[in-house]
């Protein structure tokens, strides 16, 4: 943890965290158990043992190697393995079966996770670069999860193009934050934040922003996208998700 920081963003960013998991759990859960508690698992021996590399400063100490350790050990990784997913034949028949709405409501998450970010820049721990008042607009993609969410309940119907363009968008401001995030660490490569690096995900709990949350994220445009190839997206009888 970071002393220097107020209890109530770091307890804040953990409950976040938290929330994630347990939801994520429950969109897998709605197709296979096992599945969901074997994601359940895995997620949390991945975070105590990225927990563990950030408290040991494993990856304060290590920003100037090449590539930069959080890299190394926490992205590198987690992108394998979603990667792998996708890849086997099994894994893409599994996103066929997961709720496209679901997938898409998860994004929400990613409010409180901007908040996060733009707290942290009050305190000196990212660059402004990294907040939604600077050149990080990913919390529209939050809102907008919100609102599609609210739709659906609603109104219970929502065309696939509209949910292909919030994937197709939300994707790339996916991607804008993090080569924003990545070149603002202090590290051999940073172009950003020279004065104010990005130092929070080098320590706990917010590395388990770009290692557990972020790959949640992409996975999820990976996988309602592949869904939406498959089928269009009604909400049918009971107000259950396809």
């Amino acid at each position: 943890m970071f002393p220097a920081l107020p209890l109530s963003i770091t307890t804040f960013f953990i409950l976040t965290t938290i929330a994630a998991l347990i939801w994520y759990y429950k969109i897998l859960a709605s197709v296979s158990k096992t599945i969901a508690k074997n994601f359940a698992i895995i997620s949390v021996i991945w975070l105590v043992f990225q927990m563990w590399l950030a408290i040991n400063e494993v990856y304060l100490n290590g920003v100037n190697a090449m590539p930069p350790k959080i890299v190394l050990y926490g992205i590198i990784p987690a992108f394998i393995i979603i990667a792998i997913i996708l890849i086997l034949p099994s894994g893409r028949a599994f996103f066929s079966k997961v709720s496209a709405m679901k997938l898409i409501q998860f994004h929400i998450i990613r409010i409180p996770i901007e908040l996060t970010l733009f707290w942290l820049y009050g305190h000196k721990f990212v660059p402004k670069i990294m907040t939604f008042s600077g050149l990080n607009f990913d919390i529209v993609a939050g809102i907008a999860a919100l609102i599609i969410a609210l739709y659906y309940i609603f109104i219970g119907r929502v065309k696939r193009w509209v949910l292909v363009v919030f994937n197709v968008v939300s994707l790339l401001l996916l991607i804008n934050i993090l080569t924003i995030a990545a070149l603002s660490i202090q590290s051999p490569i940073q172009k950003f934040g020279i004065t104010d690096p990005n130092i929070a995900v080098l320590g706990f709990p917010f590395c388990w922003l770009p290692v557990y949350l972020v790959p949640l994220v992409l996975i999820s445009h990976i996988g309602s996208l592949w869904k939406l190839a498959q089928a269009p997206v009604n909400r049918p009888a009971k107000n259950q998700a396809e």
